[in-house]
């Protein structure tokens, strides 16, 4: 399981509020909505996502795996099964 936890930068306090519809300026983590589709969750030898980085066009992301393969996707990879370019 994982929690995704957002902090207040002026504050430095945690931010409780709703932020799934958020602009954020990156996409980095492997966890949320926009990414759930790297995600290869019961197939067979499928990997955990150790990184994502969205582009800065927004259009395209990256997603590294504990045997060293990036695959490339589109952003947002919402989709499980979501096609990709090695």
């Amino acid at each position: 399981n994982h929690e995704m936890l957002h902090w207040s930068a002026p504050s430095g306090k945690p931010f409780k509020g709703d932020v799934r519809d958020f602009n954020w300026h990156t996409h980095n983590s492997p966890v949320g909505f926009p990414v759930m589709g790297v995600w290869e969750e019961g197939k067979a030898g499928s990997r955990h996502i150790n990184s994502v980085d969205r582009s800065s066009a927004r259009g395209h992301m990256v997603a590294g795996d504990d045997a060293g393969i990036v695959r490339l996707l589109h952003y947002p990879c919402v989709a499980r099964g979501a096609g990709s370019a090695r």
